[in-house]
């Protein structure tokens, strides 16, 4: 019975050892509005790059790594339409947007204005549909490496959008104004370890 005991004691301090040792996951999100504007884009098709910064308020430098875990792309939320059409009865219904709007997306980690940027995500054409689109990830390591130091992280979005989806946006929604802009939430979640 004592060697039960001691035994017992002995696997429950090993187990509050090892548990001491492990480390530490969480999770940290952001989000932002890559933002077009619809007059001052080209009207072909052709790819557009936008950069992009993320700001991380959480000191990262406890952290021994930090990798993504998600990365998402929305379609533009649902406006209110100003085209004749779409009005019944003196109410404007809103005009919804899918991500067919989107011909092609990808998203490179820039290191610095100096050397050339990282290839990071892409959505596949075929996923561009309905109201959200998971990216693709191509495994660059520890993302800290192309943090600056003040804590962020900055990307150059590839993107092109369909003409037409363009251009009936620009009709029904902005009524063809010159302050024209179609807004596609992009969502990322990081994974960080202690």
């Amino acid at each position: 019975m004592k060697k039960l005991i001691c035994s017992l004691s002995l696997t429950a301090l090993c187990m509050l050892g090892m548990t001491a040792c492990t480390t530490e996951t969480h999770y940290d999100s952001v989000s932002t509005n890559i933002s077009i504007n619809v007059p001052n884009m080209p009207y072909d098709g052709s790819m557009m790059t936008i950069r992009e910064r993320f700001q991380f308020d959480r000191d990262l430098s406890s952290i021994s790594s930090m990798t993504l875990h998600e990365a998402w792309l929305s379609s533009p939320p649902d406006v209110q339409g100003s085209d004749e059409d779409a009005r019944t009865d003196d109410a404007v219904l809103p005009v919804s947007l899918s991500l067919d709007i989107v011909k092609t997306i990808s998203i490179s980690l820039v290191e610095s204005e100096n050397s050339p940027s990282v290839f990071w995500l892409v959505v596949p054409s075929s996923q561009l549909k309905g109201k959200d689109a998971i990216f693709s990830d191509f495994n660059v390591g520890d993302l800290r490496q192309y943090m600056d130091s003040y804590q962020q992280l900055e990307l150059e979005v590839e993107i092109a959008l369909e003409p037409y989806h363009v251009m009936r946006y620009w009709r029904d929604v902005c009524g063809m104004s010159a302050n024209c802009t179609i807004n596609l939430p992009l969502s990322m979640q990081f994974k960080m370890e202690d």
